[in-house]
């Protein structure tokens, strides 16, 4: 196995309305034009679509860590949220 984590993401923090399931396959693809393979909560709840899932090789490193935050910081910031 190795390192499992999510991050869920929401409209508001306060909330914690989640975003809509479009913005988590947005995400999703665009980091994987990245290179960076992630995983998304799919369908698993009614209006609960909005985790993104980040599981690395347990042998992962911190330049390879450092390398995903990379590239989810730059997904993030290219993403218009409604």
């Amino acid at each position: 196995m190795g390192l499992f984590a999510g991050i869920e993401l929401v409209s508001n923090r306060a909330t914690k309305e989640p975003v809509p399931e479009s913005i988590a396959i947005t995400i999703a693809g665009e980091c994987t034009k990245r290179g960076l393979l992630i995983g998304r909560t799919n369908r698993s709840f009614d209006n609960f679509n909005n985790t993104l899932c980040l599981s690395p090789a347990l042998i992962a490193g911190r330049s390879d860590i450092e390398e995903i935050v990379a590239i989810l910081e730059d997904v993030f910031s290219s993403i218009k949220l409604p």
